[in-house]
């Protein structure tokens, strides 16, 4: 194929976004790199750049460099971190669908041939937030920020604050004599459970259990 055909192919397949999957072998994760089809460097190899983008469903992206050996591509360095993130294991499939500009969209099923669930960005954008407001976060366009970010995290929030109250004092004494009545062949203790147990998301235990 010369190089003006080799050119129109390219813009073709540009135009209709081309596709590939791969496979994960063992090998891959062992050798920690995945092997990019040769057709597809072919056609498009010379407009990579040494970094590639891969982005996910939910839009985070992920840089990875690319790697070369004995003629053929390799996503390298970068990739082993987007196969952990994503909990990517042999026999997975990915599907790749190139955007152009060495940017890519990553779509992954698992071994049921399901698509996967994948990790929420904005668990990562909470992090940093916190991570990255310090002493200052008095301040009040920090403040307004964090609370974006907050904003974004509606799935965790408790949308019914009076399933926090506090039980009434009837509740509070029927609880208490229900475990009175219970016994068991194992050392054990109760604890009054508290609005903070379930805001926080652990209990303090007492010494005595582990001793």
């Amino acid at each position: 194929m010369n190089e003006e055909q080799c050119y129109k192919e390219m813009m073709e397949e540009k135009e209709k976004g081309y596709h590939f999957f791969k496979f994960i072998l063992p090998s891959c994760i062992e050798n920690r790199c995945l092997a990019i089809p040769k057709k597809f460097i072919r056609i498009f190899g010379k407009e990579l750049s040494n970094i590639v983008v891969l982005k996910d469903p939910s839009s985070r992206e992920w840089h990875v460099e690319l790697g070369e050996d004995e003629g053929q591509i390799w996503f390298q360095n970068g990739w082993h971190e987007f196969m952990k993130y994503h909990s990517i294991t042999y026999w997975h499939l990915l599907v790749f669908k190139y955007d152009g500009n060495s940017h890519f969209n990553v779509v992954i099923f698992d071994k049921t041939a399901s698509e996967i669930w994948y990790p929420m960005s904005c668990m990562d954008d909470l992090e940093e937030a916190i991570n990255g407001f310090g002493p200052q976060i008095r301040q009040e366009n920090h403040e307004e920020e964090f609370m974006k970010v907050l904003n974004r995290f509606s799935l965790m929030k408790v949308t019914n604050e009076r399933e926090l109250r506090d039980g009434s004092l009837q509740e509070k004494e029927n609880a208490v004599e229900a475990t009175r009545g219970f016994t068991s062949k194992n050392p054990f203790f109760s604890v009054t459970m508290r609005p903070s147990h379930v805001r926080v998301w652990y209990m303090l235990l007492t010494e005595n259990v582990w001793s």
